[in-house]
């Protein structure tokens, strides 16, 4: 997280344990139908077409699947832990938050794989599993966060996927609240095409809430709807991105 960056944001996909290797097998022919090398990444979009597209089709997914994606973007200005320099309770009070939300009228036990941040304080893993289920008992649902491993994205399906969709409704926010930022071209053009995907003019909206894909704006009562709350209205005929748009765009 940019310090100068105005908003930071955590996403979330939930797949059922019973579809997890279908999930595995689904991205492993996505990203060789896209020819797609390396880890999946959002810092890594900016040429690549076949990228660009393995993230399209990674979204067409979860709205038709069985999964679902939740994000939270926090405005920063807004978070008053995060205004007092408490950065890093400010960080995994949010993913607890975003946790609880996933899990709020769910049942059973849950397991979550985290990227592995390099930081000095090495239990955030162990503090986030405690502090989401004391969030759980106190709206009293019959759901639990069992574990919380902090994991090599590249070993992970589900994380890298959660990264790149995670990264893009963050660069489309980012974009929004400071119209100086310079942003590569071809992501630009990936994020018009993932916002048409979801039916809005743009990625930088809020859903919450919505139990397919969701976006919360956080704290609520200052950026709740800036600017404002879409419903979904999913198109699946969007083209993908050509080789020759990005020569144009560039």
């Amino acid at each position: 997280m940019s310090p100068s960056e105005p908003c930071y944001s955590i996403g979330v996909l939930v797949v059922p344990e019973l579809k997890l290797h279908e999930f595995d097998a689904e991205f492993q022919r996505l990203v060789k139908v896209h020819g797609v090398v390396g880890e999946v990444r959002w810092a890594k979009v900016a040429k690549s077409h076949g990228l660009m597209n393995l993230a399209i089709d990674l979204l067409r997914h979860v709205l038709t699947s069985d999964l679902c994606f939740n994000s939270i973007v926090v405005l920063k200005a807004a978070y008053n832990k995060w205004r007092k320099g408490h950065i890093d309770a400010a960080f995994y009070t949010t993913y607890s938050f975003l946790l609880r939300h996933c899990m709020h009228g769910r049942e059973g036990d849950y397991v979550a794989f985290i990227d592995d941040r390099s930081e000095a304080y090495g239990k955030h893993d162990e503090a986030l599993q405690i502090i989401t289920n004391r969030m759980l008992e106190k709206i009293a649902v019959r759901a639990m966060l069992t574990s919380v491993s902090q994991s090599d994205s590249r070993k992970y399906a589900g994380i890298q996927a959660a990264d790149m969709l995670t990264g893009a409704i963050k660069a489309a926010h980012h974009l929004y609240l400071d119209r100086e930022l310079r942003l590569a071209p071809g992501k630009k053009l990936l994020l018009d095409r993932l916002a048409a995907t979801l039916g809005w003019d743009a990625l930088h909206y809020d859903t919450w809430p919505n139990q397919k894909f969701n976006i919360w704006h956080f704290p609520q009562a200052e950026y709740r709807a800036t600017p404002r709350t879409v419903k979904l209205q999913p198109n699946y005929d969007i083209a993908y991105v050509t080789a020759s748009e990005i020569v144009h765009v560039e």
